[in-house]
């Protein structure tokens, strides 16, 4: 008997709040009073109408990096010189490895026939180490850098 009251509760409270929830649909959907035509402005609606829109399409493609040259007056061509750039010579010595001694690595390097331990920032033939990786040494020599792979 208990369960029978219990359930005829429950059932009218699911009742009363599906009700209410409906209700307020109901309420906020059921205004559909029309707009009062005299609110629109008609001199924005024709201003709007005699707007020229145009496009400037000779901006700079940042995709194929060429664009618009600009010319500036006065400047003038000095020569047709072809200025050659150095061609990066990589370095001579190879890398075999690196050794870890607790917190410091150290690369081992094979310059001349000669086996080296050094750490990182320290020059060798020109060059300064960067970096010490387990496959690979980067070096720098006058701000280019190189990477020199384990042999």
């Amino acid at each position: 008997m208990k369960n029978k009251k219990m359930t005829y509760l429950l059932l009218v409270l699911t009742v009363l709040l599906w009700g209410g929830v409906v209700y307020r649909i109901v309420s906020y959907t059921g205004n559909d009073s029309p707009i009062p035509q005299n609110s629109v402005k008609e001199s924005s609606m024709s201003r709007a109408d005699t707007l020229d829109f145009s496009l400037k399409l000779d901006y700079r493609d940042p995709f194929l990096n060429t664009g618009r040259k600009q010319e500036v007056a006065g400047l003038r061509k000095v020569s047709n010189r072809v200025m050659s750039k150095s061609v990066p010579v990589p370095p001579a010595f190879k890398y075999k490895g690196l050794i870890r001694n607790k917190k410091k690595i150290y690369a081992v390097i094979d310059s001349d026939g000669s086996v080296e331990t050094v750490s990182k920032y320290m020059p060798i033939d020109g060059y300064r180490i960067l970096t010490i990786n387990p496959d690979s040494l980067i070096v720098e020599k006058n701000g280019q850098k190189y990477s020199v792979k384990v042999n």
